[in-house]
């Protein structure tokens, strides 16, 4: 029988040999935010079939969602060797597959490999993982990572997140902490730098992108893939040309809590999926949004009274704005979502069931005219980001339906607090707290102080 030799015939760029040293020395953090086939996920690959043979345990390669694992990985063919990907790491020599649930396990150990979705964390979690590898971080739910985190360390397990952008979110704060931790290892590299393609390829995909999307989404789209931009808007982005401008009007910034102005909770209720609410305020002409809370597997409304009691918040006398499924009894339960809260001094307003384009077009509305907690928000703003349209590949056009993921609970819950929220004028509470500016810098009536995080632009990008 032959010797079957792993990794056979596959050889590293010398673009790519940081990485792997990272890796194969023992670091635990990579963020490798590389240009289209760069061959990041090659290199997380080829390290995780050595560490399946060195340290037996469970290992895992997260793809935003599970329904994108057989195509993308699973099946993917390598047009170069003409070999299924996941054949050239894991030799059928070495390890066994097994085709149903797409995981496969290593003949000398206990070692086992299986595809997963990040927008299904939580599912069949098993044996602890001892690494894993978020494939296109950018579009993953990053709530994935925050639940997995822990088992990792526990286990003193690795991680990955190879990614290129995908606007201003949870990539690029992941890169930040990489880049200002030694113990990380953090990387852009741009098409300039590995030069997988010809100028003259870069052009002739300009040109394709422009033709199949329109001129500005598709040199957005060619500057995310090859230039790693995270100034390009997400493809099809109900609000991100609105958050833009929140960000140069200096709303997105640090927002003060008004303890004299009741708070206001907007629901979008999951009952297997997460469940998301922001908070918000009237500030004498202002709208402030203040608070986020995200939390997915808990079905029971007592505990989110609990969370709503846990903020520091003084409510309004009817705070809650819910969507309209409130109203209805659910199977198993004797009272509706709405009278569930009222048993516990919530009330409010369940909206009246609406189609999802005048909520959309209420909430870019919102957004023009709201002050944003980054801190506090950013988990929603992400969201928000990210909340977008399906695309119609045939017809090469956007159809008027969001896609569902990770992004689509936040989404909903701000489009329901935008039809529910009814902002009150109170000019003599907003001038006792925010004076007029004077030659010492205070600010104007009016006016938060604009703060914009290094984070949305900490690195020098290619002009757009």
């Amino acid at each position: 029988m032959p010797t079957v030799t792993l990794l056979d015939g596959w050889n590293l760029r010398p673009y790519q040999l940081p990485l792997w040293d990272y890796l194969r020395q023992g670091g635990q953090r990579a963020v490798p935010v590389w240009n289209r086939r760069a061959g990041k996920d090659e290199v997380c690959l080829a390290h995780t079939s050595l560490c399946m043979l060195e340290a037996p345990g469970t290992y895992w390669y997260m793809l935003p969602q599970a329904n994108q694992a057989r195509t993308a990985i699973w099946e993917a063919v390598n047009p170069k060797s003409g070999k299924r990907r996941i054949e050239e790491f894991f030799p059928r020599a070495l390890f066994d597959w097994r085709e149903t649930d797409m995981m496969i396990h290593c003949k000398a150990n206990a070692s086992t490999w299986q595809v997963k979705g990040s927008d299904n964390y939580g599912a069949g979690i098993g044996a602890p993982p001892r690494g894993v590898v978020f494939s296109e971080y950018s579009q993953s739910d990053p709530m994935a990572y925050a639940y997995i985190n822990p088992i990792l360390l526990e286990n003193n397990g690795w991680a990955a997140f190879p990614s290129t952008p995908r606007g201003h979110n949870h990539l690029e704060r992941m890169l930040q902490i990489a880049r200002s931790d030694e113990k990380w290892f953090g990387e852009i590299l741009t098409v300039e730098d590995t030069r997988v393609i010809t100028p003259e390829q870069l052009a002739d995909d300009l040109r394709d992108k422009q033709i199949e999307h329109g001129e500005a989404e598709g040199k957005a789209l060619w500057m995310q893939e090859w230039f790693c931009s995270f100034n390009a808007a997400v493809p099809g982005s109900y609000y991100g040309d609105v958050i833009e401008e929140a960000e140069r009007e200096g709303r997105m910034t640090t927002v003060p809590y008004e303890p004299q102005a009741p708070v206001y909770a907007a629901f979008d209720l999951g009952a297997g999926d997460a469940t998301a609410i922001w908070f918000v305020q009237s500030v004498g002409y202002q709208v402030r949004v203040i608070d986020y809370f995200e939390r997915s597997g808990i079905t029971d409304i007592p505990r989110y009274a609990e969370e709503l009691s846990k903020k520091p918040y003084v409510y309004a006398k009817q705070p809650l704005i819910l969507p309209h499924d409130a109203a209805h009894e659910r199977l198993g339960q004797s009272k509706s979502i709405a009278r569930q809260f009222a048993d516990f001094g919530y009330h409010g307003k369940v909206l009246p069931r609406s189609d999802i384009q005048p909520g959309i077009r209420a909430a870019r509305g919102m957004i023009r005219k709201a002050y944003f907690d980054v801190t506090k928000c950013a988990r929603g703003l992400d969201c928000l980001r990210n909340y977008h349209r399906k695309r119609d590949d045939a017809r090469k056009c956007y159809l008027d339906d969001p896609v569902h993921d990770w992004s689509s609970h936040g989404a909903d819950a701000f489009r329901y607090l935008a039809l529910g929220f009814e902002p009150s004028i109170r000019p003599d509470l907003h001038a006792a707290r925010l004076a007029p500016r004077t030659a010492s810098g205070q600010g104007l009536p009016g006016e938060i102080p604009s703060h914009r995080p290094d984070a949305y632009n900490p690195w020098k990008l290619p002009s757009q």
